[in-house]
């Protein structure tokens, strides 16, 4: 046992017997895991600044037996969706996304740095003229394949035939083979996704550039549906449930 800091995003609190908080800390260093805030609800509780939802925060912890426990808190930057509804929700569906998507205690920092990005690039929009819907798919997209979960968008998963948006108009996507099926491959393939060219091309650029370019790369209502279908599918298939919160959000977009 002993005492240890790490920086950390502040995915999620519950309230925990009379006056304590179970924290869900996605950390850069540790990975994804839950602690516990002793007296976190108390009014004088010094630990609450540091341990608020979408927080990014340096904490300090203490080793348990079962549970780690937080001792010591000092927030870096509170995410401040607040003046924005769709703003808010989407960034705690990001957060709730984070913790059904990420195992126990496995340091990720390249999906940390993903998040850490993808909420400064959400606070500081102009919740009026940012392409929201848009901008969560490409995050969506992005953890998908730093997760390992990168479908197949080059070749028939099954056959491995070249498919090349230049010259076919639609593709079927499986979630379940994992990536594009060619005709001859698609015939009693269940749940097929229909992908048209433009939205293949979309999401092949999507792979291959970083957020400073996700604005030069524009996305059609009719693109934008099928990009999340795509990604709708396969975040089932991987976590094997819906994700009301996603559900929610969508809702607001529609």
């Amino acid at each position: 046992m002993g005492f240890y800091n790490t920086e950390a995003l502040i995915l999620k609190a519950r309230d925990w017997g009379e006056a304590d908080r179970l924290v869900t800390l996605f950390s850069r260093d540790k990975g994804k895991l839950v602690a516990v805030a002793k007296g976190l609800r108390k009014p004088q509780s010094k630990l609450r600044g540091g341990v608020q939802v979408l927080s990014r925060s340096e904490l300090m912890l203490h080793t348990g037996r079962s549970l780690d426990r937080i001792t010591g808190s000092q927030s870096i930057h509170g995410f401040d969706l607040g003046d924005s509804l769709d703003k808010l929700t989407c960034g705690m569906y990001w957060a709730d996304l984070l913790d059904r998507i990420l195992p126990e205690r496995e340091a990720n920092p390249p999906i940390y740095e993903l998040a850490m990005k993808s909420l400064a690039g959400l606070e500081a929009s102009d919740s009026g003229r940012f392409p929201l819907e848009a901008f969560s798919l490409f995050f969506e997209w992005n953890l998908i394949n730093l997760m390992g979960y990168q479908p197949c968008l080059d070749c028939c998963v099954l056959c491995r035939e070249p498919l090349e948006p230049e010259r076919e108009r639609e593709f079927n996507f499986s979630a379940g083979e994992g990536g594009l099926l060619c005709r001859s491959c698609s015939p009693g393939t269940d749940g097929r996704v229909r992908l048209t060219a433009p939205t293949l091309a979309i999401l092949r650029r999507w792979s291959a550039i970083s957020f400073n370019h996700f604005n030069r790369i524009a996305v059609s209502p009719a693109s934008r549906q099928e990009i999340n279908t795509v990604v709708e599918s396969v975040l089932l298939y991987h976590l094997e449930r819906d994700l009301p919160s996603r559900g929610f959000l969508n809702r607001l977009g529609g």
